[in-house]
């Protein structure tokens, strides 16, 4: 079941990525047909087109497009990004942060200054930005393309001109992710970039075209060819490509005559994402939640239902002894007053006699009863006391309990009756092996550094003296003589006082300048991180990460040991709340029991007290005296098949509770541990890259709190003869 939920839910969820990212692909098309032109103007123009939706923003905000100029390999020759900033609050001056070189305004001729923090403060006056750069920052996304010619890997300069089965193929690498908890776990995820990948065929000289994750459109002359792929998908929803292969590559393979290729288009964006609301499937999500919930809740109430009918049951079984010794004593009762009848028709003494009989017979019963209740309300009276010692015994054990764990290191909730299971096996789970490590390792790296950083001083010290030698020695070259030669003048005298100065002047300047500077704090953090990950690999920290493992394996022994000696005080002190309940229920059945024995009791003190009238009536009285020791007889002889039918409801009750458990175990709790472990696991990680996506907003640089959207537009180098 779980498979099929996960196949639906990542079904879903691709078609609303392909689908958001048509868009794009037809921008990545009309850039293909229009490569003659200016790429600044083409921007601009497809910029101006859109100002009249700008102005429907609420905020000002930043959108971006970053050209990528490569070989036919994928290679990358060139980058340059186009930026609109959109002023839908007509602001005078619009604050920009960049990263981009040689900026040009390619949409007005507003000016810009540089403020204090490096920031770009274009004078607006109300206008939106159009303006364009150059950068050496690496992509996100990496672009590699190949070629086989029948089977053999071949360059693209030696593939022009060839013919034979070709294959080229886009491989793509997402280097872009963050590190997100999800499910109490830290793990890498990656800004979903959707890749879609088009180029143009000659049918002259291509035929028999297939692709792998693509379409062909075939128009007689032409054939387009469009690729996707979804890089770092698959880890990210920790999905197996065996359950769904979400691609990370883009292959075409033709027969070829006299090999050429136009420019192939990549589009690379993030924008379909960016646009899902997560807090309207939230609420989706928690509705499911919710009837997960009420569907398990409803289950547990019926499950104790039919616990509470078969401990009812037991002692209504239990009790029915009584029932029965009560109509036997009737019955014999009703025997004597048969046997009497005859002498209750020659004399009233006679009647008075075996009615006082029966009197005193209904009498012992209401005793008999009445004793049997006041047993009961004493077992009653003590439900509470039995109830509360349980539950402070309880307590006592999580108060030890509490101790324990505390004493052990371990930062864990209180625990309580209602939650010690969940917290416990929490916390043994957070114990495991890959967890202490990761936790070790960053404490042993925090430890490590700091104490490294005590040295950094020190450390930059001895290699600003390298760098000032190396400095020295260069300047000495540039003057046509060598470290050695120069001491040995200075040793000489050789050296005048203005060339000296010059020379040391020459130093000091190339050291105060931003390259030298920049050279010494690379080379300085470079010797830190050499000694911190050296320190890492040492034998000490490895020991101590293995102290630290073994240490947390006892400590989970120790836990599980005590979840199970609480679980099975649970088992009792639940047997007793049953328990207790059972009583209470027999003490309000006795109740309803002494009353009717008490009525009884009455009705025989008034057959005795009017004798005088069956007297008159004996001959009646004796037909009725036959009628009734008859009935009684028959109630007597009926009392085995009353408790055997009880017996029989006992055994079903018992029945019904195994059923609903077996139900529950295989049912409905196998249903809420599918949703709970599989499809809610999945939903974190999407929503998790969800999150990563929006955070994504910029390549070259944006301003804290403005919106914005980036796209990348990938262009291979043409193949010819």
């Amino acid at each position: 079941m779980n498979q099929i939920f996960k196949k639906i839910l990542i079904s879903v969820l691709t078609l609303s990525v392909l689908f958001g990212s048509i868009s794009v692909y037809a921008l990545s098309i009309t850039l293909n047909e229009k490569t003659k032109s200016k790429t600044s103007e083409t921007e601009k123009t497809s910029n101006k087109k859109s100002d009249n939706t700008s102005k429907l923003n609420e905020k000002n905000s930043k959108e971006e497009t970053v050209y990528v100029m490569t070989k036919s390999n994928g290679e990358i020759d060139k980058i340059y990004v186009t930026n609109w900033l959109k002023n839908s609050e007509k602001k005078k001056t619009i604050k920009d942060f960049t990263n981009l070189k040689k900026i040009e305004n390619v949409g007005g001729d507003e000016k810009y200054t540089i403020d204090e923090k490096n920031a770009t403060v274009w004078n607006a006056d109300g206008n939106d930005i159009y303006y364009k750069g150059e950068t050496e920052k690496s992509v996100p996304v990496d672009v590699a393309i190949s070629y086989t010619l029948d089977g053999e890997e071949i360059s693209a300069e030696d593939l022009a001109g060839k013919s034979g089965k070709v294959r080229i193929r886009f491989d793509y690498d997402n280097r872009q992710y963050e590190e997100k908890i999800v499910n109490g776990k830290k793990i890498k995820i990656y800004v979903p970039f959707i890749m879609l990948t088009g180029t143009i065929l000659d049918n002259n000289t291509f035929s028999n075209i297939e692709v792998s994750n693509g379409k062909i459109i075939n128009d007689g002359n032409k054939t387009y060819v469009i690729g996707f792929a979804l890089p770092g998908m698959n880890e990210n929803l920790d999905i197996s490509k065996s359950d769904l292969d979400l691609p990370d590559y883009f292959e075409i393979t033709a027969d070829a005559t006299d090999f050429e290729l136009s420019t192939t288009l990549t589009v690379a964006t993030n924008e379909a994402f960016n646009n899902i609301d997560l807090n309207e499937t939230d609420k989706k999500i928690d509705e499911i939640s919710d009837k997960i919930d009420e569907m398990t809740d409803g289950m547990n109430k019926l499950i104790d239902g039919s616990s509470t009918l078969y401990n009812g049951i037991s002692i209504l079984l239990d009790k029915s002894s009584v029932l029965i010794s009560g109509v036997k004593k009737l019955a014999s009762g009703a025997k004597i007053l048969k046997e009497k009848s005859n002498a209750i028709v020659s004399g009233t003494n006679s009647i008075k006699k075996a009615t006082g009989t029966l009197s005193d017979k209904s009498g012992d019963l209401y005793n008999g009863v009445y004793q049997l209740y006041s047993g009961l309300g004493t077992l009653s009276s003590k439900n509470g006391d039995l109830n509360d010692g349980a539950k402070q015994v309880f307590n006592t054990l999580l108060s030890a309990a509490n101790t324990q764990i505390k004493s052990s290191g371990l930062s864990v909730d209180n625990l309580t009756i209602s939650n010690y299971s969940s917290v416990l096996t929490k916390t043994i789970n957070s114990l495991s092996e890959s967890n202490v490590k990761v936790k070790a390792q960053a404490s042993a790296k925090e430890k490590i550094t700091s104490a490294v950083e005590e040295q950094r001083a020190y450390i930059k010290t001895k290699v600003e003296v390298a760098v000032r030698q190396t400095v020295l020695e260069k300047i000495l070259s540039s003057k046509g003589m060598t470290y050695e030669q120069y001491q040995q003048a200075v040793k000489a005298g050789l050296i005048d006082e203005d060339t000296q100065n010059a020379i040391d002047n020459a130093v000091e300047q190339q050291m105060k300048s931003d390259t030298v500077k920049s050279q010494i704090d690379a080379t300085t953090q470079k010797k830190i991180d050499e000694i911190i990950a050296e320190k890492l690999n040492s034998n000490e920290v490895k020991q101590q990460i293995s102290q630290a493992v073994e240490t947390a394996k006892k400590g989970v022994e120790s836990l599980k040991e005590l979840k199970n000696q609480l679980d099975s005080y649970n088992t009792f002190y639940q047997g007793i709340k049953s328990y207790t309940d059972g009583v209470s229920k027999a003490y309000k059945g006795a109740y309803q029991l002494k009353n009717g024995t008490y009525k009884l009791k009455n009705g025989t003190s008034e057959l005795a007290s009017g004798a005088a009238k069956l007297a008159k009536g004996s001959k009646q009285f004796a037909d009725g005296v036959v009628k009734l020791y008859n009935g009684i007889a028959t109630l007597n002889s009926s009392t085995p098949k009353l408790q055997s039918g009880i017996n029989q409801l006992k055994d079903g009750s018992m029945q019904l509770a195994d059923g609903l458990k077996e139900f529950n175990n295989k049912g409905i709790k196998k249903i809420a541990d599918t949703y709970n472990k599989d499809i809610k696991t999945l939903y974190e990680r999407f929503k998790a890259t969800v999150e990563v996506s929006q955070n994504y907003k910029s390549f070259s640089g944006i301003t804290d709190f403005m919106p914005g959207s980036t796209k990348f537009i990938y262009k291979s180098d043409e193949i010819k003869k």
